[in-house]
């Protein structure tokens, strides 16, 4: 889904992990791909100079990519990962998803249902991942 196609269900969720403290808007993603930064900024009365870098990086990302890329999703819960793991069958999850995965007894992958060769995280996921407009989603 791309962002002009987001609801203002999906930016409140975005922007909930963005800036936990703030309150819904009815924003959507249309408008978050054509308002401008500073009248962003203003509406959502961002007052943390810190707020407004993060925000700003994120929006112009955002609109760089038309939205979140797939590989950013965790294949459990579709929900933008914030700390990947690799597991042996080669897919990035989000650790907290796996962990819960292998902890209710399942062998097999949940992304290709091929059985696992070992219930282990095999590396942590490169930096990418963690780059700083995805540090809270």
């Amino acid at each position: 889904e791309t962002l002009t196609e987001w609801e203002s269900k999906q930016v409140n969720n975005w922007l909930s992990r963005l800036l936990p403290d703030h309150p819904p808007t009815k924003l959507t993603g249309q408008d978050l791909a054509t308002i401008e930064l500073d009248e962003l900024i203003d509406s959502l009365e961002c007052r943390e100079e810190k707020d407004k870098a993060r925000l700003k990086q994120s929006v112009c990302l955002l609109r760089a990519f038309g939205g979140i890329p797939n590989e950013f999703l965790c294949p459990i819960s579709m929900e933008i990962m914030t700390d990947p793991v690799v597991m042996t069958d080669g897919h990035t999850y989000e650790r907290s998803n796996i962990t819960e995965w292998l902890s209710a007894g399942n062998c097999r992958s949940p992304f290709t249902n091929a059985t696992l060769s070992a219930k282990s995280i095999v590396f942590w996921v490169c930096a990418m991942f963690k780059a700083k407009f995805l540090f809270t989603f």
